[in-house]
């Protein structure tokens, strides 16, 4: 069952002593909440989408960002009914000089450059498609009725990292660090 921006404000606030909203408002509260969302599925991987991608007629260097804009990280790649494996670039690099001007029948591997560059190898000679499965970014909490996308049990991190930033955010530095020092650890 996914939780409410409304259910997670209220306690947000409940936990920093702020019930009220005095000293942090609802809206930016929730903010930090959805930005906290997207951070820890950005982590955990949890909310996978997938979309069709255009590939070119030889062509093998997609950017993400302007071609899968709602993607954090690209997880897999399915050519029809086939998975793709993953290749590390500078191994592809390393194994084949001439690895960006290379053709195939198929897409052989795909491989990511940073953060931003999807490599589909070899570059096909008509045009094609492949699926992208990717982790998105969680849609903001722009309501109080707006839904959370991550599973249920990624919630409490959720709500204790929210928390911390909210201490922060009030200069209650000490109550933030035990927060968020590791369990054992001494807090200097």
């Amino acid at each position: 069952m996914a939780f409410t921006a409304q259910e997670l404000t209220d306690d947000l606030l409940r936990r920093v002593r702020d019930a009220g909203g005095g000293m942090h408002s609802r809206t930016f509260a929730r903010s930090i909440l959805s930005k906290v969302q997207q951070s820890v599925n950005a982590k955990y991987r949890n909310v996978i989408a997938s979309t069709p991608l255009t590939v070119e007629k030889t062509r093998q260097i997609y950017s993400i960002s302007a071609s899968l804009p709602s993607a954090v990280f690209v997880d897999a790649i399915r050519d029809g009914e086939r998975d793709v494996p993953f290749a590390n670039w500078r191994e592809l690099s390393q194994s084949d000089q001439a690895w960006f001007r290379r053709q195939g029948d198929r897409i052989e591997v795909f491989s990511l450059v940073g953060r931003d560059l999807l490599v589909l190898h070899p570059g096909l000679p008509v045009a094609g498609s492949v699926t992208v499965l990717f982790t998105k970014f969680t849609s903001v909490l722009s309501a109080e009725s707006s839904p959370t996308e991550v599973d249920d049990d990624l919630v409490p991190e959720i709500m204790k990292l929210s928390e911390a930033v909210l201490l922060v955010v009030g200069r209650r530095l000490e109550q933030a660090k035990a927060m968020i020092q590791p369990e054992g650890a001494a807090v200097a």
